[in-house]
Formats: C-alpha cells, sequence, structure tokens
C-alpha cells in the first residue's frame, strides 16, 4: 500500500471549542517550549527552552527516566547528555542533526553519544560522511577531549524519550474538560502526542516512529498559509475541519514560506493501531485488527479514532 502521500480527512470535532479547550490548557498548565536541544536555536543549560515552539504534551509516562521533567511536558524534548551543543545547534549543527534524522541514524548516534561520548559520536558522524574529512580532523581533539558525563547511560530503550510507546498515560492538561472527552473516548491506546504551537521559523527534516507502532493524526487548530507540512513528494497547507495523516516514518518538515506567520496550533495525536496497552497485565496486547486490517485502513474506517 501507498502511504507516500499527505491524507487528508474531513473532521467532524467543534473547531472552536478544541481552540477553547487548548488556550485553557495552556492557561492552567502552562505553555512548555520544547528542549533547545532539538531545535539548533543556540545553547545554555540542559533546560533552555524554545520560545518560538512548544505547548503541551497529550501523554506521559509515569516511568520516564528522567524524571523530573514536568509530566505535562514530558514530549517535548529530553536533556541531551554528552551532546556537544555544536553537534545541534546553529546553522551547522543543524544540518548535522537534519542528516541524522532523515539517513534514520539516531538509534546509532545516540547510542554511541550516550555510551561513548563526543568523541566517538564525532567519528561516527565522521564515518557516516555527514561531516567532512577536513572537519573532522581540525575539530577532532575538541571532542575527544569533552567530559564524559555518566547520566547519559541508558538513556535509550525503554521508558527513555525514544519509548514512544511508554508515553501511554492522558497528562492533566489532557485529561479535562472537552480535551478530556475528545481523549478519553479514543478506544486504541494514546501514545507519544502534543499539542504544539509554532510561533516562527520551520522544522527541520527528520523521521519519527513508524506508523505501524505511532500512527499520527495532525489536527490543525488555526489556518497557516505562512507554512506547510512537506514530505518527500508533497507539501500541502493544513486547514481547520480536517485531519491529516503521512508516513512519520519517512522524511518530512515544516516549510515556511514567508516570515510573516500567523497563529499556528496542532493537535498532533500518536495512537497504535495494532497493538492496545493492558493497564492490568501492564502489557501490549494485539488487537483483533493485528495483521488483519492496514492501520491507513483502520483510519479510514474510523477504528482509530471515531471523530472522522
Amino acid at each position: 500500500m501507498d502511504n507516500s502521500g499527505i491524507l487528508e480527512m474531513e473532521c467532524i470535532l467543534p473547531i472552536s471549542s478544541l481552540q477553547n479547550a487548548v488556550d485553557s490548557a495552556f492557561t492552567m498548565f502552562g505553555w512548555h517550549g520544547f528542549l533547545i536541544a532539538n531545535f539548533g536555536e543556540g545553547y545554555g543549560d540542559q533546560d533552555m527552552r524554545s520560545e518560538r515552539i512548544g505547548g503541551l504534551s497529550i501523554t506521559y509516562n509515569p516511568d520516564f527516566r528522567q524524571d523530573d521533567i514536568d509530566i505535562n511536558c514530558q514530549t517535548l524534548g529530553n536533556r541531551k547528555y554528552n551532546l556537544p551543543p555544536e553537534m545541534y545547534a546553529g546553522e551547522r549543527g543543524n544540518k548535522i542533526f537534519e542528516q541524522v534524522n532523515i539517513r534514520d541514524l539516531r538509534t546509532e548516534f545516540f547510542q554511541t553519544v550516550n555510551n561513548k561520548g563526543a568523541g566517538p559520536a564525532w567519528d561516527f558522524l565522521h564515518d557516516q560522511r555527514i561531516i567532512s574529512k577536513k572537519t573532522w580532523e581540525e575539530e577532532r581533539d575538541y571532542y575527544h577531549n569533552w567530559s564524559y558525563n555518566p547520566a547519559a547511560k541508558n538513556q535509550t530503550g525503554k521508558n527513555t524519550y525514544s519509548d514512544a510507546l511508554g508515553f501511554n498515560r492522558l497528562t492533566p492538561a489532557c485529561s479535562f474538560g472537552f480535551l478530556g472527552e475528545v481523549f478519553g473516548g479514543i478506544k486504541r491506546t494514546i501514545v507519544r502526542g502534543r499539542i504544539v504551537e509554532m510561533m516562527s521559523g520551520d522544522l527541520h527534516w527528520h523521521r519519527d516512529e513508524s506508523f505501524y507502532m505511532n500512527f499520527r493524526i495532525n489536527i490543525p487548530l488555526y489556518f497557516d498559509n505562512s507554512t506547510a507540512i512537506a514530505t518527500e513528494k508533497e507539501q500541502k497547507y493544513m486547514r481547520p475541519g480536517y485531519m491529516y495523516h503521512f508516513d512519520t516514518g519517512e522524511p518530512h518538515a515544516v516549510i515556511r514560506n514567508y516570515d510573516h506567520p500567523r497563529k499556528r496550533v496542532n493537535i498532533i495525536l500518536g495512537v497504535c493501531p495494532w497493538f492496545d496497552f493492558d493497564e492490568d497485565e501492564q502489557a501490549w496486547v494485539s488487537n483483533e485488527y493485528y495483521g488483519k486490517i492496514h492501520p491507513l485502513d483502520m483510519f479510514k474506517e474510523g477504528l482509530l479514532v471515531d471523530f472522522i
């Protein structure tokens, strides 16, 4: 089945009610910027957060290893120990981060960062031809002399930011009022998701989880013709009153077309299509659709969400 395009489906949820509910959630539970480490906006303390892109988490993981992060923003970035700012911040760092993402090298790269440190990570970037031999040689000593932080150990795998299925409890912010009605009424297990406001800039090319694990449904609350969602084959403006899905396991980005942004708030809902989380057993079990109905058809037939 070809899932390379951007699917647009009508959404019957009342947009004004969603807008009001999100505004209320921001007021009650705060607006949390993404941790800077993801967006190449410069560098400060580890917990420095973006002022241009942020919002609230839809879900959280009660066993999250970085457990001092507010549960209402657990899915808005994580601390990246042993990752020097020059590898992810600023113009060059953003390009490095983008290449690691779109070439699907995240797991190997972050295992190297977390378990071996900055020097081996710099060597990895050279081995993968993300940086030139000249750049690698000029800065090799700098990164190999970078102090290793043991807090990085065990920051990939279960109950870490890479564990999309671990974020399967609704946050307080998304458990009350109209948001609670909408999210609480979904039959499939909700996994990593967020409500995101982008005030300026763009979002670099990257990959997320396979839709077999995390089927993402993007619900725009406002029309913003200054930005478009982009895959390698298509760009599309997202309109309120519709929901959008595309294969987030493939490279995608948010492209800004001009520098006069309009209000842009999106609900990015993640649903696990073929497995349900059993609270009593604390285990994932295959559901009746596993291997029988493609997740894309489940979405079209209203088997993932019923507001289609």
